[in-house]
């Protein structure tokens, strides 16, 4: 448990020590790890797998063109 908490100026939500507010999204994002203008979303906890396998499978197909 996350006793280190506070209110987002922005979101108006309750955010822990782990939550950063993106002013790309205008989101608070939990496990924030960066915004991508790539993919135009921020990656965070929830989402930073899916992007992984997504440039790993990239990767391998650029590798399979080639």
């Amino acid at each position: 448990m996350d006793l280190n908490v506070s209110v987002c100026t922005d979101c108006h939500i309750i955010k822990t020590s782990k939550t950063f507010h993106c002013y790309s999204c205008g989101v608070c994002i939990e496990g924030y790890d960066k915004h991508c203008l790539f993919i135009g979303q921020c990656l965070g906890e929830e989402n930073i797998k899916y992007f992984y396998s997504f440039l790993l499978f990239n990767g391998l197909f650029i590798l399979y063109l080639l």
